[in-house]
């Protein structure tokens, strides 16, 4: 998360499920809240005494800043030592569950008398109804984007002389590879680090996740690939 200058912050709080977030000039954040929306932007208020909320907004409005940042942290680590805690992609299983629930919580949101949302996982900050259409298009269109990418890779790989490609039923793609758990869980718990998660260092198991994701957000398309003739081949 990056701090604008003059934040002040009232501990506790619990920002670990906000990843890659911004937290503008000036904003003070009230004591005893949790935000769990990855890549967000929190502002000042404008006109209300809480601090507003744009879910999603650097997917949107700067996604070059974490294509930048992810060539940087690739190109300047230079202790062999730390690999496994510092090379990781900041777009990864862990996150995209995250945008998974957040986009979830944000469609279950209910309606208020003032015209804001109340949205679980944004602590005590406001959001308003156009953020919130917002958050879910920008967090449905990045998920899907993941998934799609991946199963990319997979038909390119696929395509090559000694490639495979074989359609496996959900079933056989639990465990570690799934989605994200169901959204509005309140029980309070350490987020898993990518130098801790089993699908940072299996190939195998993050194409799986991908899988689940895209079979999540668009149903049937994997059987429906993998039925097609010449999508899916032996070695």
């Amino acid at each position: 998360t990056f701090w604008g200058l003059g934040c002040r912050v009232k501990y506790p709080v619990d920002l670990s499920g906000m990843p890659y977030g911004l937290v503008a000039a000036g904003v003070t954040l009230d004591p005893g809240q949790r935000i769990h929306m990855p890549f967000s932007l929190l502002t000042t208020p404008s006109t209300r005494d809480k601090n507003r909320l744009h879910p999603g907004w650097l997917l949107a409005d700067s996604p070059y800043s974490l294509e930048r940042n992810e060539r940087k942290y690739g190109t300047r680590r230079t202790a062999a030592s730390h690999a496994d805690y510092t090379n990781y992609k900041i777009i990864r299983p862990a996150t995209v569950d995250m945008c998974v629930a957040a986009r979830d919580n944000l469609q279950n949101a209910a309606t208020e008398q003032d015209g804001t949302r109340k949205v679980r996982g944004a602590g005590k900050n406001e959001v308003l109804s156009s953020d919130v259409e917002k958050g879910v298009t920008i967090y449905s269109e990045f998920v899907l984007r993941y998934a799609l990418r991946s199963l990319l890779q997979e038909l390119e790989s696929a395509a090559k002389p000694t490639g495979v490609l074989r359609h496996r039923p959900a079933a056989e793609e639990g465990g570690a590879a799934g989605c994200a758990p169901p959204p509005g869980t309140d029980a309070v718990s350490a987020p898993v680090l990518p130098w801790d998660d089993p699908r940072e260092r299996d190939p195998a198991l993050a194409a799986a996740h991908a899988r689940n994701v895209l079979r999540r957000e668009r149903p049937g398309a994997v059987h429906r690939l993998s039925a097609t003739p010449g999508a899916a081949r032996d070695a």
